[in-house]
């Protein structure tokens, strides 16, 4: 299926609300919304069916705001979806549900990691990390609320991959 771009939806809020005027119009019911960045999930039932189905809006701004619209089946590749909503509805994709609780475990992952670091000491990096094109090895981690540490001098900021790849130095 295509992208559509309504002529009148000129923000992300209008789109959001001319598609959902669409599916109800049209019958359906909206059990559930979340909008993130990339676009909007919803959790539909449609008028012909009696479990709700997770739909995920793809949406863009290209002078006006479109969508692309994909149901679990079509295996979205943005696994952001209330966890919840995957025993509410049935299974249409075991391989996209097993990627939505890969990418929630990855983030308790990272936010167990980050949680270990503190502030005003020098940890040695995991990984194939690069600063500037030179292997990046050591990092000292100036403050945690921001995360920013030193590198050779300049201060950067960590990101929640790069936490998880610090290990303490004695």
């Amino acid at each position: 299926m295509g992208w559509l771009f309504p002529y009148h939806t000129s923000t992300k809020a209008s789109l959001i609300e001319d598609v959902t005027k669409e599916i109800t119009a049209s019958g359906n019911i909206i059990n559930a919304t979340k909008s993130v960045s990339k676009g909007l999930w919803m959790l539909v039932t449609p008028k012909d069916l009696d479990a709700p189905v997770i739909v995920f809006y793809l949406m863009e701004r290209k002078g006006t705001w479109g969508y692309k619209d994909m149901d679990e089946s079509m295996h979205p590749y943005y696994y952001d979806v209330p966890l919840a909503w995957l025993d509410k509805a049935p299974v249409l994709s075991q391989p996209w549900r097993d990627g939505v609780i890969a990418c929630i475990n990855k983030k308790i992952e990272l936010k167990a990691a980050a949680s270990k670091i503190v502030a005003n000491k020098a940890y040695k990096v995991k990984g194939s990390w690069k600063f500037r094109g030179y292997p990046l090895t050591e990092l000292y981690v100036t403050s945690t609320k921001p995360c920013l540490g030193r590198v050779n001098g300049d201060i950067i900021k960590i990101s929640r991959k790069l936490k998880a790849a610090l290990e303490p130095l004695p």
